[in-house]
């Protein structure tokens, strides 16, 4: 029984090694492409700010720090959509691990108590697989904001690389500093729930303004030509006339007018309205 436990600890370990759904990086390729330690930085900025600079100088200066923080900013993101990315992954293919090993031991195990023993541990841990499964609507959440997060760091690192193109006059050290702080706001999650968040608010208001469009479009009645042409229609007020409503089809027809006859009292164009009323002679 002690050796069971003791399988059944590796193999839970095992199944909770990291899984990052990312390939590891080469050797050749270090973490920080071109991250400056503090003291060069410092050497950095104070000729940056001598006077005696020249202003090429300080162009290059200013755009190899944006640079260096740029690589910080990109790596700690890396890590951290890595690390999104495995607590995703560890607790599902986890289960499914776990799970099979323990309706593997209990088939290749003799004692009918251990085999009971397993096939309840291996029930439970199914169970908590499905119950993680009905929690989809989380994993495609993360991946909705992670999607904002990329595309809100991309907008920001474009109109940087815009920016590092002019003189430190136009876009000073100070500037680029704001700008790679929205970079790094641009990574978080909380700036990413507002992105959605304006997004969604975006779309709701265009859809309401089609909306109300297709409304204005489909019922514009006017009081005037709208009213001519429905009294022509139904004299009484109520029911069709047979004569006047295959007068009024003709003089839609001469007048290549689409649509209805309830459509172009309703929702039709003015001047179709105009043409027609003029062919009745009303």
């Amino acid at each position: 029984m002690r050796l069971l436990v003791l399988l059944l600890a590796l193999v839970t370990l095992a199944a909770c090694a990291a899984v990052t759904g990312y390939p590891g990086q080469p050797d050749s390729l270090p973490t920080t492409v071109t991250s400056l330690d503090q003291t060069t930085l410092k050497a950095l900025v104070a000729e940056y700010n001598n006077p005696g600079t020249s202003a090429d100088r300080r162009m290059a200066i200013r755009n190899q720090i944006i640079y260096s923080d740029i690589s910080q900013i990109d790596q700690n993101f890396n890590d951290f959509k890595v690390s999104i990315n495995r607590q995703q992954n560890l607790l599902s293919i986890g289960t499914d691990f776990v799970s099979l090993t323990l309706a593997g031991l209990g088939a290749t195990i003799g004692d009918a108590g251990t085999k009971a023993a397993l096939a309840a541990a291996s029930a439970g841990v199914i169970g908590a697989k499905a119950s993680i499964d009905k929690d989809v609507l989380y994993q495609k959440t993360v991946t909705a904001l992670v999607t904002e997060m990329e595309a809100g760091r991309s907008f920001v690192f474009a109109k940087m690389l815009t920016s590092m193109n002019s003189d430190v006059t136009k876009y000073p050290l100070e500037a680029a500093s704001k700008d790679l702080q929205d970079y790094y706001q641009a990574g978080t999650l909380i700036n990413a729930l507002e992105g959605v968040n304006e997004s969604a608010s975006a779309k709701a208001t265009d859809a309401s303004a089609r909306v109300t469009a297709a409304l204005s479009a489909q019922y514009n009645y006017s009081p005037t030509l709208s009213k001519k042409i429905e009294s022509f229609w139904m004299p009484d007020g109520h029911s069709v006339n047979a004569a006047n409503q295959a007068r009024l089809l003709l003089c839609m027809t001469q007048n290549n007018t689409a649509g209805s006859i309830p459509f172009l009292i309703n929702g039709g164009a003015d001047a179709d309205r105009s043409a027609v009323i003029s062919c009745l002679g009303l």
